[in-house]
Parts: structure tokens; C-alpha cells; sequence
């Protein structure tokens, strides 16, 4: 629960109403809870207000998220659109703080963990890995073992050896590579460069 992924799925905008109603956009990248209460504490501090107005924490028990507000009235619109509602656990409604110190659980379990493994494909091989019993030409899963903001350092004590035999007696003059995560989708890296090491039996 303290690995959150805000990319590709545009779902960014934390929108609140104190006094006024504000439309923050989350930049795109990885978070932790207190990665994602500094920056909305920065942006509170920006508007005028205190740094924790709205603080998000986490209850491992239940995995769900909980808002906490320092005002009364003051609330949190997770019915707009590409709001954080499903990754905070929300449904789609308005949270409004029934005093000072009020505390929301979400209605369900965070959904933080969007990212959980990445995934190497290669243009090399048609089948490779079977991803959900789908082979999509994956030739290496990586397990997200770090926290975010740190390098992962990946080395299988026993590689998967993937069924090449498509490739006798065929040249291939070009081929690609892309990391998707465990869904197959392209993963974000955020500019961050990434390298692996393909080795030829």
C-alpha cells in the first residue's frame, strides 16, 4: 500500500473546496503516502491555507486510505472527472468534514500498487513468457523489490530460458524492446533510462 503510481491513467486531479473550490493536477510519477502529502502540502501552502488543510494516511489493517481534515465544512470532490477517488479507494461522492479533525476511511481498499512488476518484450520471439496465458513476446519479468524513487537492481538467480526456435534458420536485421508493466501496458519510467542484458544460447 505505500507504492502509488499516478501515470497513464488520467486520474490526477485532486479537487477540494474550502471556501472556494480548487483543482490541483498531481504531476505524473511514483509516490509514496508522505510523498503524496508533501507535495499536497506544498500546494496547500501555495493557496493560502495550512500545509496539513487535508492529510491522507494509510490503514494497514484495512488498506484503505483515510482524510483527514483540519476543518470544518471543508471537503474533498471525488465526483469530477479523472479525479484520484479509485486510486485513494473512493467511490464517486463528495466527503465533506463534519468538524475539526474529521476522519474518512475510503469506501474500499487503495489501489496504490498499480504498477506491481515490470515486464521486458521483445519484437525477438512471438511467444516468450506466458502472460495470463497469453504469450505476447515477453522474454523477462522484473519484481518491483525497491521503494519508489529507488533503482532496481534485478538479477535471476535462474533465468527463465525462453523457447527461440522460431529463429532457426531465419535472420532478423532489426528487433525491439519496450517495458510494459504486468497488465502489458507501456510503464512509465518517468525519463529515467533502464538497461538489461539479453544473452543468446
Amino acid at each position: 500500500m505505500y507504492r502509488i503510481t499516478l501515470v497513464l491513467i488520467l486520474q490526477n486531479n485532486f479537487n477540494f473546496v474550502s471556501g472556494i473550490a480548487y483543482d490541483l493536477t498531481i504531476p505524473d510519477g511514483l509516490y509514496s503516502l508522505s510523498g503524496l502529502n508533501a507535495y499536497l502540502a506544498t500546494q496547500f501552502v501555495n493557496l493560502g491555507f495550512p500545509a496539513n488543510l487535508i492529510v491522507i494516511s494509510g490503514d494497514d489493517a484495512t488498506q484503505k486510505t483515510i482524510l483527514t481534515f483540519l476543518n470544518a465544512g471543508d471537503q474533498v470532490d471525488f465526483t469530477q472527472p479523472n479525479s484520484v477517488r479509485e486510486i485513494l479507494g473512493f467511490n464517486s461522492r463528495i466527503v465533506t468534514s463534519a468538524s475539526a479533525g474529521f476522519n474518512e476511511f475510503s469506501d474500499s481498499t487503495a489501489a496504490f500498487n498499480r504498477v506491481n512488476s515490470y515486464l521486458i518484450k521483445s519484437t525477438r520471439v512471438s511467444q516468450g513468457l506466458n502472460i495470463n496465458n497469453i504469450g505476447a513476446g515477453v522474454i523477462a519479468s522484473v519484481p518491483i523489490t525497491v521503494s519508489p524513487g529507488s533503482q532496481i537492481n534485478y538479477q535471476p538467480r535462474n533465468p527463465i530460458p525462453i523457447d527461440a526456435s522460431e529463429l532457426v534458420g531465419q535472420s532478423k536485421n532489426a528487433f525491439t524492446f519496450s517495458l510494459l508493466d504486468q497488465s502489458l501496458r507501456p510503464a512509465p519510467t518517468a525519463g529515467e533510462l533502464y538497461n538489461f542484458v539479453v544473452i543468446f544460447r
